[in-house]
């Protein structure tokens, strides 16, 4: 990861926190990853993916985003406070990025 200043770096932060907030409201609202919400989520995991200079692969990103459901490491971190935070965001990738 090459997060080039200070502000880089708290936007990452930034949006990693904010992602995770909202993959939990999601959650517990019982929201569809196909959802707009789920569709503004991918796309703030898109930017979290690609502020540190990485080229946009669409194949990459699901493919990430398989990781958070098949590595239980992954899937802890995402489901630690609200569980299925993790397979939501994956299928909201897999739906949304084409």
């Amino acid at each position: 990861m090459t997060l080039r200043t200070q502000a880089q770096y708290g936007e990452w932060t930034d949006l990693g926190r904010e992602i995770q907030e909202r993959l939990e409201e999601a959650v517990r609202a019982g929201l569809s990853p196909e959802s707009q919400e789920g569709r503004e989520i991918t796309a703030l995991h898109r930017r979290w993916l690609t502020l540190t200079g990485n080229r946009y692969d669409p194949a990459k990103h699901r493919g990430i985003a398989e990781l958070y459901v098949m590595d239980d490491r992954f899937t802890a971190y995402y489901d630690k406070q609200v569980p299925g935070c993790a397979r939501f965001l994956r299928d909201a990738v897999v739906h949304w990025v084409k």
